[in-house]
C-alpha cells in the first residue's frame, strides 16, 4: 500500500494542474495587450503558390498582405462591414474578399470583474493582427473573387440567430459581368465554435470556368502573457497531414522556410494558450498547406484544393470549414481528426490525455469542474 502512494500523489498533482488549467479557461484573467504603433504593409504575395497541374491556374501574385484600411477595421472604398452575432461569436466580416476582420466571444470575458469585456481572437489591430481569409482563383482577376480583390454584395449589414434558431447562414454574393456568379455562404450553429465556408460558382459565361479554392490564416507574432510562473504555454503555427499527423511551426521556422505539403485531408492553424484558429478543407480531397514570412513580423499559413471545370450552365460548390474559439477537446474532435492535438498537455500528455477523458466524461454528468475533480480524487483513492 506505501508503494501506491507515491503514484497517487503523482495523480493528484495531475488532477490539480488540470483543474487550473480548466479553471483557467473558463475563469481566468487574460490580459488586454497595449496599444501599440501600426507597422509599414509587406510586398511580400500573399495568395497560394501556383501549383504544377496543367488544368489549374496558376494565381497571379498580389502585393496586398492584410485586409483594406489596415490597422482601422474599415472598410475599403466600396465595401463595408457586415456584422454577425450568434451565441458564441460577434464577428465583423468585410465584404471586400468576404475576409473576417473581427472576431469576439461573447462567453469568453478577459475577466470576471469585466464581463462585458470578451475574448477578441481575430482583429486588424496591427500589433495583434489576425485575420481569416479565403477566395477562389481562376485564370484572371476577372473570373474568381480572389480575398483582396472581389467586392462581394450583401442583403443586410447585421445578422443575428434568433431565439429558437439552431443555425443561420449568411450569403455574399459577387459576379463579374459576364455570367460568372459566386456565392460565399456562411453557416454558423449554436454552441459551436466551427463556421462551414461555401463558394458556390453557378457558370452561365458561355464557356467552361476552371479554378481552385484556397483558405488562409494572417498572423502576427503576438504572444499573450500568462499568469503561470511554471508554465510556458506555445504560440505559433500548427498543420496536420495523413503522413506525420500534428507538427507544430514556431514564427522562426516560418521565417526560415516556407511550408509546402501535399497530403489528403489536413488542416493549418494558428495556436496560443486558449485558443485556436484552423482552417480545414475537404478531407476527402488532396490538399496543399503553404506558409509565408510576409514580413513585418507577420506570417500567413493557408490551403488549397484540387481545381474544378464548371461547364457553361452548371454549378459547383467548394466547402471548407473554420474553427475560431477555444480549445474544447469535443468539439475540435468532431471537426476534424487530429484538430483535438492543438490542445497541449506538453510532456504529461501520456497521464493527462486518458485522465482529462475521465474528468471530461465525468464533468458531462455534473456539470461543474470543481465537483467532477472532487469524483475523481475519490476514484482514485478507491484505487
Amino acid at each position: 500500500m506505501d508503494n501506491l502512494r507515491p503514484i497517487l500523489f503523482a495523480l493528484l498533482a495531475v488532477v490539480l494542474f488540470l483543474l487550473y488549467q480548466a479553471w483557467q479557461e473558463d475563469y481566468g484573467s487574460r490580459p488586454v495587450p497595449p496599444a501599440q504603433p501600426a507597422t509599414v504593409e509587406s510586398s511580400v504575395p500573399d495568395v497560394p503558390p501556383p501549383d504544377s497541374s496543367a488544368e489549374v491556374p496558376s494565381p497571379a501574385s498580389s502585393t496586398s498582405t492584410a485586409v483594406p484600411t489596415p490597422g482601422t477595421g474599415k472598410p475599403a472604398a466600396g465595401s463595408r462591414i457586415v456584422r454577425v452575432k450568434t451565441d458564441v461569436f460577434d464577428l465583423e466580416i468585410n465584404t471586400l474578399g468576404g475576409t473576417i476582420v473581427s472576431a469576439k466571444l461573447p462567453q469568453m470575458p478577459i475577466s470576471l470583474d469585466t464581463p462585458d469585456v470578451v475574448k477578441q481572437l481575430l482583429t486588424t489591430d496591427p500589433y495583434r493582427f489576425y485575420v481569416a481569409e479565403s477566395g477562389l482563383i481562376g485564370s484572371d482577376d476577372n473570373m474568381a473573387p480572389k480575398h483582396d480583390k472581389a467586392i462581394y454584395t450583401a442583403e443586410q449589414t447585421d445578422y443575428v440567430l434568433a431565439d429558437g434558431e439552431d443555425s443561420l447562414r449568411l450569403t455574399l454574393t459577387w459576379n463579374n459581368g459576364e455570367g460568372l456568379e459566386v456565392s460565399k455562404h456562411y453557416t454558423f450553429k449554436r454552441g459551436l465554435y466551427d463556421i462551414l465556408v461555401e463558394h458556390e460558382v453557378k457558370n452561365n459565361s458561355g464557356q467552361t470556368w476552371i479554378g481552385r479554392a484556397y483558405q488562409q490564416l494572417k498572423r502576427s507574432d503576438y504572444k499573450e502573457e500568462t499568469e503561470s510562473a511554471f508554465m510556458v504555454f506555445y504560440t505559433g503555427g500548427g498543420i496536420y497531414t495523413a503522413e506525420d499527423k500534428f507538427d507544430k511551426i514556431d514564427f522562426d521556422e516560418l521565417e526560415e522556410s516556407n511550408v509546402n505539403k501535399e497530403t489528403t485531408g489536413g488542416w493549418v492553424s494558428f495556436l496560443q494558450h486558449y485558443f485556436v484558429g484552423a482552417w480545414v478543407p475537404a478531407q476527402d480531397q488532396r490538399n496543399t498547406l503553404y506558409s509565408k514570412d510576409l514580413k513585418n513580423n507577420r506570417y500567413l499559413l493557408g490551403t488549397y484544393g484540387p481545381g474544378k471545370s464548371v461547364n457553361s450552365g452548371e454549378t459547383a460548390t467548394f466547402a471548407s470549414t473554420l474553427f475560431i474559439g477555444p480549445k474544447l477537446n469535443k468539439q475540435l474532435k468532431e471537426v476534424a481528426e487530429g484538430l483535438e492535438l492543438t490542445r497541449d498537455y506538453g510532456f504529461l500528455a501520456v497521464i493527462a490525455k486518458p485522465m482529462y477523458w475521465v474528468l471530461e466524461t465525468i464533468h458531462n454528468y455534473v456539470g461543474n469542474w470543481g465537483w467532477a475533480i472532487i469524483i475523481f480524487t475519490i476514484l482514485l483513492k478507491l484505487i
